[in-house]
């Protein structure tokens, strides 16, 4: 779709000007940074969506019926685009995501340029972790190979890291990396609530203005 099309554009496009503006040394302290706290987001959120009891907030319903119908039929991230798959993404973080960021820079202006980089930088991860979650669900003969060399490198999810979640659902939880996997499992096993799990995953929206205020100065 267009507008798919259009708002993976400007993700790019706003990464770009902020980074120019920045510097190449902010961009990359900050890209850094957001890579493993997008993985770490990734497992947060995906706790709760994989939690059945999260669907009685109405926010999460449909989100938490997309996570169910996934475990049923794995390949469904395959058989749609990729470009749907990580504008969709986007689509459905970028309203916390920005309002966190608003709110930051409501008590900050002077982080506007800062912000809108980690902003962009968060938003480019979770649309390449979703890319990643579904190369994971993709036969081998099926990947990219520029994306087989990021599942060697483990900058994407491998699909036997994957394939561990989707035995039990109780473990590898993250799909950027699996970096911050065994962080997510020890939360995993220890934050059993509904509620108390839904509150990590919001505070990982709070990554965007903490890089902000690290590169911004």
């Amino acid at each position: 779709k267009r507008r798919d099309a259009f708002l993976l554009a400007l993700t790019v496009l706003c990464t770009l000007a902020a980074s120019h503006v920045l510097g190449a040394r902010a961009a990359a302290i900050a890209a850094m940074l957001l890579f493993v706290s997008a993985d770490l987001h990734s497992g947060l959120a995906h706790v709760v969506l994989d939690d059945e009891r999260a669907y009685a907030f109405a926010p999460l319903s449909a989100p938490v019926l997309e996570f169910q119908a996934h475990h049923a039929v794995p390949r469904d991230l395959v058989v749609l685009p990729a470009s749907r798959v990580a504008a969709a993404a986007i689509w459905d973080g970028a309203p916390p995501q920005l309002l966190v960021a608003l709110a930051a820079y409501a008590c900050a202006p002077r982080l506007a340029s800062s912000l809108l980089l980690t902003l962009s930088w968060k938003l480019f991860f979770t649309g390449y972790g979703q890319l990643s979650h579904r190369a994971a669900h993709m036969a081998r003969s099926e990947v990219p190979p520029p994306l087989r060399a990021l599942q060697r490198l483990g900058l994407m999810i491998s699909p036997e890291r994957h394939n561990e979640h989707h035995r039990a659902y109780d473990t590898q939880f993250c799909t950027v990396s699996g970096w911050a996997a065994p962080a997510v499992d020890w939360l995993f096993r220890r934050v059993t609530g509904v509620k108390g799990r839904m509150a990590l995953a919001a505070l990982g929206f709070f990554d965007v203005p903490l890089v902000a205020m690290l590169v911004g100065g």
